[in-house]
């Protein structure tokens, strides 16, 4: 066990291993560790050591909608509390600050073994619509970031020089680069109202528990979306016929229905500053309905 995993245990109280800590394979940007002690099974993420400040602003807003997401009874991992109450620990390590979060494990099957399933598009669409439902406003299309085409011509004249078998390819797909940089510009100056979703609602962020639910994992890249092209992005990843399809979106619409509360208890500054009022923007409850009994099983990044 490493030292920055042994110190993220320390913060979150979770006592010593009864077993080796196991990496997760399909973490890409971060280290997450599958962890057992006698208090349970436990997803630990690390993230990369002194994370810009625009980084961090992006991990404060998704712990924000997160917690909304708990709040509203949608199925999700659990976070698990430092010793001081918060749900991110700042860790001081040889190679500067190290952040780290800390959730329930989910037990089941990854929704990418049974997409095509029974029943798995309807459960994918009625989350995803429980989740548009809340309308948590995230700005506009103005803040979007295109493909920046020059620096796209200097890694094709890099590779041409430096001789990669891949120069061709990336010659091939230029017009396409071209073409959505325009289209996001276009997009920018229509200035659409977004708003905060998970921003990577796909199947390999997903466990189907043992009582049927989709869980979906991995919050920590929540952020503004424009809801009709996550609409469209996940129906794709979730289904595999037309049936499929149509009965996604029957149950996208039917959880469609808006909250009670208006919008404007949302609104964007109130998403946390710091690390410890994360815990206090909106306290998190242990129990409820629609809550999931264990936390993040298949973690991405």
């Amino acid at each position: 066990m490493t030292a920055d995993l042994e110190l993220a245990l320390r913060r979150f109280d979770l006592g010593d291993p009864i077993e080796s800590p196991v990496a997760v394979a399909e973490a890409w940007s971060n280290e997450v560790y599958r962890v057992r002690t006698r208090r349970g099974a436990f997803a630990v993420k690390l993230f990369p050591p002194n994370l810009s400040s625009s980084r961090l602003q992006v991990l404060l807003r998704a712990i924000f909608f997160e917690q909304w997401v708990l709040a509203d009874g949608i199925a999700a991992p659990v976070p698990v509390l430092t010793r001081d109450g918060e749900v991110l620990a700042e860790l001081p390590v040889r190679a500067g600050v190290r952040m780290a979060r800390c959730h329930e494990w989910v037990f089941g099957t990854p929704a990418s073994q049974v997409v095509g399933t029974d029943g798995i598009a309807a459960s994918a669409g009625q989350v995803l619509g429980r989740l548009h439902a809340l309308q948590v406003p995230g700005g506009d299309t103005s803040q979007l970031q295109g493909p920046d085409q020059d620096r796209w011509a200097r890694a094709v004249a890099a590779s041409r020089a430096a001789g990669q078998p891949w120069v061709d390819e990336l010659v091939a797909i230029t017009p396409l680069v071209r073409r959505l940089a325009d289209q996001i510009d276009d997009l920018r100056r229509q200035r659409r109202p977004m708003q905060l979703s998970h921003r990577d609602f796909d199947p390999k962020n997903a466990v189907l528990d043992a009582d049927g639910r989709l869980i979906i994992t991995d919050w920590d890249f929540a952020g503004p979306v424009v809801a009709g092209v996550e609409l469209v992005t996940a129906a794709a990843s979730f289904t595999r016929t037309e049936q499929q399809l149509r009965e996604f979106a029957a149950a996208y619409r039917g959880a469609g229905a808006p909250p009670n509360r208006p919008t404007s208890r949302l609104s964007a500054s109130k998403w946390p500053s710091s690390t410890g009022s994360c815990a206090t923007s909106r306290p998190l409850s242990t129990t409820g309905s629609g809550r999931n009994r264990s936390g993040t099983g298949r973690p991405r990044s």
